[in-house]
């Protein structure tokens, strides 16, 4: 397979289900430990990278903590192919920023991912062309569920508050 098509959108967004699936059934102790973000990304890099099958002549690296994203997958040199961005409650709303800051940087897919404890998914955020989609990976069963679209305003307005004065007497 011709490394184009190997890292399609829907082959990378398969890719990051697969290696949640393996995260969970080896390494999914960790999200019980204390600070666990650097475990947490490690080992999720590390299925990733299998998920993937890059291969040396790919030249791509899964790096941690890198380019403002938790895990990245690129090149070293500019060329930045995923973007993973997670937290152990929901994205916060400078995380959710941070992606589609990845992606107006030029990542080709950029990820966010809640581990909630309790749950039976974690929530899985997608930044695309100026919208967040929002999905949920179903634990017990491995699927990647769409639950909604998020038009999101960026730009001069987005840091504007709105204060809920209403005119007239």
């Amino acid at each position: 397979m011709s490394a184009k098509n190997r890292y399609s959108d829907i082959m990378l967004f398969d890719a990051v289900r697969k290696s949640l699936g393996s995260f969970l059934s080896s390494d999914e102790i960790l999200l019980d430990w204390f600070k666990p973000k650097a475990s947490v990304a490690h080992a999720l890099a590390n299925h990733l990278y299998r998920s993937l099958g890059i291969e040396e002549s790919d030249s791509l690296w899964v790096d941690v903590g890198v380019h403002g994203a938790d895990i990245m997958v690129h090149d070293r040199s500019g060329k930045q192919i995923l973007g993973i961005i997670f937290s152990f409650t929901y994205l916060s709303s400078n995380q959710q920023e941070q992606l589609l800051l990845l992606e107006q940087g030029g990542c080709r897919m950029t990820l966010g991912l809640a581990f909630l404890p309790q749950k039976e998914y974690i929530l899985t955020y997608r930044s695309k062309k100026g919208r967040l989609d929002y999905y949920h990976y179903v634990k017990p069963s491995g699927e990647m569920n769409k639950l909604k679209e998020k038009e999101v305003r960026t730009g001069i307005d987005a840091g504007q508050l709105t204060l809920g004065i209403k005119r007239g007497r």
